[in-house]
């Protein structure tokens, strides 16, 4: 279900338009738009893209490869035991940065993706486990 709202603030005029989840109220995907101005440009937009010829969707062949090689590596024994134990275990030197800390950190994984894993910083060197 799509709803709107429109508040009247003392700059100027809101829209809100948001479409609800499982009827939820506070769930949702949320489109704000500030101004007249605006508001009459998304409708224009809107217009124009009901008329419009759909683009025909090519799939990305390198993207498709990636996922298949990605799966086929995630059920080898070897990848579980190591992304379960030794993904996150790292030791970096960083002679400009000194920090004597014990928290959560963000490391990238082998698929570049950040995560959060566990480590300190002592002096120079950060260990991650």
């Amino acid at each position: 279900m799509i709803k709107c709202s429109k508040i009247k603030y003392p700059d100027g005029t809101g829209y809100c338009i948001y479409r609800v989840k499982n009827s939820d109220e506070d769930s949702g995907l949320c489109f704000d738009i500030f101004g007249d101005e605006e508001a009459d440009e998304i409708i224009n937009i809107l217009q124009e893209y009901r008329s419009k010829e759909p683009e025909i969707y090519t799939p990305d062949t390198k993207y498709e490869e990636y996922i298949k090689k990605r799966e086929k590596r995630e059920k080898k024994w070897w990848h579980k035991i190591y992304t379960k134990y030794f993904e996150n275990i790292g030791i970096q030197f960083t002679p400009f940065d000194w920090q004597f800390r014990i928290f959560p950190i963000s490391k990238k994984n082998a698929d570049g993706l950040y995560t959060m894993t566990k480590g300190i910083y002592l002096g120079p060197i950060c260990i991650t486990w």
